[in-house]
């Protein structure tokens, strides 16, 4: 089921003209978590929701034969796993702590990489769980990690669980960025940086745009389209990410 594209102001409903918008263009419940981040982290932050990408979830049936564990690049990918019949207590090596700890909660044996794909592969290599292992991702992936790890000696088996469908920008999203203001864009994966340069092209914009980039992947759209504000986070992950953003609004506002 795909979600619709609306426009969420957190802690204001009216932006104040000296204030510093962050525009956070996560598909929604993932943004609805970074905006709750900021509040609880900085009173007073002016956050609009405006998704560009929602989930579509897709049927799948559990592999016969048994399974040695999961992996899960995607929080959303655990939207499918609840609804299947596993094991409780199988493995189940996640990307991050967001993931792990909702893998946690679904009675999986949760393994958590601390980072990006890189570190997941690092993972399951030194652990080299008993196989098969089934990979649960999107439509997109990076990293051709069920590949990697087929070609190390551990089976896995690869499934399309999702598809995120591209949302327009809100009408909420629209009418601050064609005024001007200060805006703080934080960017996290090369396709929503590449769907957020879509969608401003043909706006008439007058706001003053800063970025915040999750990696380096994730800001290369942004430099190769020749925008010079781009800050990459410390580390490809939410609480690094919250701390980019929070030290470009200090910077936005005392500036």
């Amino acid at each position: 089921m795909t979600a619709g594209n609306t426009g969420r102001m957190v802690r204001q409903s009216r932006l104040p003209d000296d204030s510093v918008l962050v525009l956070v263009t996560r598909p929604a419940a993932d943004a609805a978590r970074f905006a709750a981040m900021l509040v609880q982290a900085r009173r007073g932050t002016c956050v609009l929701t405006s998704p560009l990408l929602a989930p579509s979830l897709l049927p799948v049936h559990v592999p016969p034969g048994g399974l040695g564990g999961l992996v899960l690049t995607s929080g959303t990918a655990l939207e499918v796993v609840a609804g299947l019949d596993l094991p409780p207590g199988l493995p189940a090596f996640c990307v991050g702590p967001r993931t792990a700890e909702r893998a946690a909660a679904l009675g999986l044996a949760a393994q958590n990489a601390g980072g990006d794909a890189e570190a997941l592969l690092a993972l399951i290599l030194r652990l080299r769980p008993q196989g098969p292992l089934w990979h649960l991702h999107g439509a997109e992936t990076r990293g051709n990690l069920s590949e990697r790890l087929n070609s190390a000696g551990i089976e896995t088996i690869s499934t399309v669980c999702y598809r995120q469908e591209a949302q327009p920008l809100s009408p909420e999203a629209v009418q601050a960025l064609v005024r001007p203001g200060r805006i703080v864009l934080p960017v996290f994966s090369p396709r929503s940086a590449q769907l957020l340069l879509a969608a401003l092209a043909p706006l008439g914009l007058r706001a003053t745009l800063e970025f915040a980039a999750i990696s380096e992947a994730s800001a290369a759209p942004l430099h190769a389209a020749g925008l010079g504000a781009i800050t990459v986070a410390d580390r490809p992950d939410g609480p690094a990410m919250r701390d980019c953003v929070l030290r470009l609004l200090d910077r936005a506002e005392s500036g």
